[in-house]
């Protein structure tokens, strides 16, 4: 899933893990010259679509914290 928020461009991938879970990783591009942002989580979903709307919060929170 790729959208952008804020002027950041977020690319949320949700990564199968073992046994049958998913767990999002979320990485950010501001746009600017320094290199993208990775976050990840402990957190694991039983699908796909959890996981990327987890990530999804993330990265909101994020951007939210750096980008006013």
């Amino acid at each position: 899933m790729k959208w952008t928020y804020r002027e950041c461009v977020v690319t949320i991938t949700a990564a199968l893990g073992s046994p049958a879970s998913f767990r999002p990783i979320v990485e950010i591009d501001s746009n600017s010259r320094d290199p993208p942002t990775a976050l990840t989580t402990g957190h694991t979903f039983s699908t796909a679509e959890q996981a990327l709307a987890f990530g999804q919060d993330m990265a909101r929170e994020w951007i939210d914290g750096h980008f006013k």
